[in-house]
């Protein structure tokens, strides 16, 4: 796991400081999946878990196993396809159409030539991960013919983005959608992380997960330094209404909206039983909060605080409206 060093440093993104871009460039090269990696083949012959059991609350639920033997590998398949779904909505709806917005000067802060170069090798290496994934889906498709008609709802990341940002005036759309793909793109390592090291999950999965980690721990850090770059270059007018506005991201992305209509959906494909599906997911999500203590929470707020983001008096007042304390 030498790839999540890279991961641990300050700010780090600068004209001058052609050294850095020089290093994520030499590691592209070196490492990229799309370099370096051959293609996935699902390897059906061999056991193992589609998805981390502890990842998936239905499986806590007494009622939902009692549904039968085979239960558990069909809602941990279906959870893989909703994993591989939100890959795709991601990478290619949001992250690389804020990257065509740096490198065609579509935002109010403008970006150095050797910034852009390395923002094509992200677009090169999210490009390959949706084609991964659509591979993937693809083969999991031939083999179980029911996943064409299960239903993905788009993922909380891309519903809390898309309904914040159209709550802003045009102006400051795009530069709030830079700001919060780089905080999700800050995130998703340690999401890859557990789901490598799940106990019992496929080796056709866990080599997967590992290619996606070798380019997402990279990109961590691109995106880290594109967040502190680009706040520390807008105006106090941006900072003040995109700060005001990142609780409301915050607690959108964390919450649990789009699994729970996922899972209520997949549980009533399996009963065919509206009352029980219900009673099951209201048990199971009506009690959730976000609240700092979640790690991943506080992992995020931590960003923001390297970023110099929370400094902001409007995203501090948020906060506050809410009970939260830095």
């Amino acid at each position: 796991m030498h790839n999540l060093k890279e991961a641990n440093h300050e700010c780090n993104l600068s004209e001058k400081n052609s050294s850095y871009h020089t290093k994520f460039q030499e590691l592209w090269e070196s490492r990229s999946s799309v370099r370096t990696r051959p293609r996935k083949i699902f390897d059906f012959s061999l056991a193992g878990f589609l998805f981390p059991e502890e990842k998936q609350p239905l499986l806590s639920e007494k009622r939902v196993l009692e549904l039968g033997s085979n239960v558990k590998d069909k809602i941990l398949l279906y959870s893989f396809c909703k994993h591989l779904y939100d890959i795709t909505d991601l990478e290619i709806k949001l992250i690389n159409t804020t990257c065509y917005n740096i490198l065609f000067d579509s935002l109010v802060v403008k970006f150095p030539p050797t910034l852009k170069l390395n923002t094509l090798l992200v677009m090169v290496d999210e490009y390959y991960h949706v084609y991964v994934a659509n591979d993937l889906k693809m083969q999991l498709e031939k083999h179980y013919p029911e996943l064409k008609a299960q239903f993905y709802p788009s993922s909380d990341a891309y519903t809390a983005l898309t309904e914040v940002r159209n709550q802003l005036e045009e102006k400051y759309q795009d530069v709030f959608q830079l700001i919060a793909v780089s905080i999700f793109e800050t995130t998703l390592v340690k999401e890859l992380t557990d789901l490598f090291n799940a106990k019992n999950i496929h080796c056709s999965i866990r080599e997967y997960i590992n290619g996606h980690i070798n380019d997402e721990a990279k990109h961590h850090n691109f995106f880290f330094d594109l967040l502190c770059f680009t706040w520390q270059n807008l105006d106090k007018d941006f900072q003040d209404v995109i700060g005001g506005k990142l609780v409301d991201f915050l607690l959108r992305y964390f919450g649990v909206a789009s699994w729970r209509e996922f899972n209520y959906c997949l549980l009533l494909k399996l009963t065919n039983d509206p009352i029980l599906s219900e009673e099951i997911i209201k048990d199971l999500f009506d009690n959730f909060e976000v609240t700092p203590e979640i790690p991943i929470v506080r992992n995020v707020i931590k960003t923001l605080t390297k970023a110099g983001i929370s400094d902001n008096e409007f995203f501090k007042k948020s906060l506050t409206a809410i009970g939260w304390e830095l």
